[in-house]
């Protein structure tokens, strides 16, 4: 570690450019408007035979975009990296030169410092989620700040467990908000942006829905679904805890998720910190993975996770097709607004046929050979298209989850 810290503080001199020169230049996205729609506040969504989902509530500004590589972003994130690096190599020298005093009083500053990193991190993504909302903020800039922000969290993640390898201390509220921000959906889009991971498709395309008070992002994959929502309405640590113990928390937890807690439930990894109104639940089932915390003050869920496996999923056709005479537009759809199925056939055989698909006027990718692609629906009416060099077919869908209840 020694002999890398010249050559680190070097590199950390070279990326440590202003976060201005790697942030899109776009500021504003004139789609906005057309993409705002309201939607009543409910608890997760009721689902049959598979896990329920939190959804958002009020004015959804709702947009599909694509992930490609981006340097700025990717640049970012290793300069934060490196920064981090830096830090804990300072941290660890300081504190094998110190006394007992000086190594105390070293490692409650930096967790200190790590508090203080986590208030920032909150605000900037409250910030950037506000900001996309009203339309100020452009899709991409929206997505470069959600990345950085889940890379700096896991570094500070890391820093933490240095401390706490070096003298116990309390981390699991820190813990617990930094894994807050981070999840698999982040980790897929800077994968995608890194230049790490590539698609066959013709496009990767996020959807980004938010609000004044709450975000969701999820994609689709050739196998998983993943998705992130916060509802951050639902958080108030002023409020009294309705929770006299874990246990009741558990219980009303399980009464949201009934489905997943069950029969379906492979066991869970749970998270209690009562002090900060604060219980956390990670389910693994057949369909995937729920990752879900509950407020104690409210007693509502205000952060969720999913990772589900999209052909484990109930799944039933929507209520009516359409065709042009040659080609036939189905949609596939699964519980409380999950990801749908788009398929295109030629009318008569119902042979594949391979097309450009749209969501609200977004190409989010091809149904290729197969016919088939799938397609993180958003939470509001939305438009499908599909184009073949012959045609174009246009359906208006209902967002209201067919056969489950809000």
């Amino acid at each position: 570690m020694n002999n890398a810290a010249p050559a680190l503080l070097a590199l950390l001199l070279v990326f440590a450019l202003p976060m201005a020169a790697v942030a899109s230049a776009e500021t504003t996205d004139t789609s906005a408007e057309t993409n705002l729609k309201t939607v009543a506040a409910s608890d997760p969504i009721t689902a049959d035979n598979t896990t329920n989902r939190l959804s958002l509530d009020g004015e959804i500004r709702s947009e599909h975009t694509p992930v490609s590589p981006d340097f700025g972003t990717t640049l970012a994130t290793r300069d934060v990296a490196m920064q981090t690096e830096y830090r804990t190599y300072r941290f660890e020298a300081e504190f094998e030169n110190g006394t007992a005093e000086e190594r105390g009083a070293l490692v409650e500053a930096e967790h200190d410092w790590i508090r203080e990193r986590i208030a920032d991190l909150s605000e900037r993504e409250r910030t950037a989620v506000s900001a996309h909302a009203n339309g100020t903020l452009s899709d991409d800039e929206f997505l470069h700040t959600l990345v950085l922000v889940s890379a700096e969290a896991a570094e500070l993640e890391t820093h933490l467990d240095t401390l706490d390898s070096h003298a116990s201390i309390e981390e699991k509220p820190e813990e617990a908000a930094l894994d807050m921000h981070q999840s698999p959906v982040r980790d897929r889009l800077a994968a995608f942006m890194s230049g790490e991971r590539s698609s066959t498709r013709s496009a990767d395309t996020v959807l980004i829905q938010t609000t004044d008070t709450g975000m969701a992002i999820s994609m689709t994959g050739r196998i998983e679904y993943v998705s992130e929502v916060s509802q951050y309405s639902n958080r108030d640590t002023t409020a009294p805890n309705q929770f006299e113990s874990f246990s009741s928390a558990h219980d009303h937890v399980t009464a949201l998720y009934p489905w997943t807690f069950g029969e379906a439930s492979t066991g869970f990894e749970a998270l209690d910190l009562a002090e900060s109104q604060l219980y956390g639940f990670t389910v693994p089932h057949e369909h995937g993975e729920l990752t879900t915390y509950l407020d104690g003050g409210t007693g509502d869920i205000f952060y969720e996770t999913q990772v589900l496996r999209q052909d484990q999923l109930p799944i039933e056709q929507y209520g009516e097709t359409w065709t042009d005479g040659a080609v036939e537009l189905a949609i596939n759809r699964t519980p409380a607004n999950g990801p749908i199925e788009v398929k295109t056939t030629e009318e008569e055989t119902g042979e594949p046929v391979r097309a450009t698909v749209l969501v609200d006027g977004t190409i989010v990718g091809e149904t290729g050979q197969s016919g088939t692609l799938w397609v993180s629906p958003p939470q509001n009416d939305y438009e499908i298209a599909v184009q073949t060099a012959e045609t174009t077919i246009h359906a208006n869908v209902s967002a209201h989850p067919v056969g489950n209840e809000r």
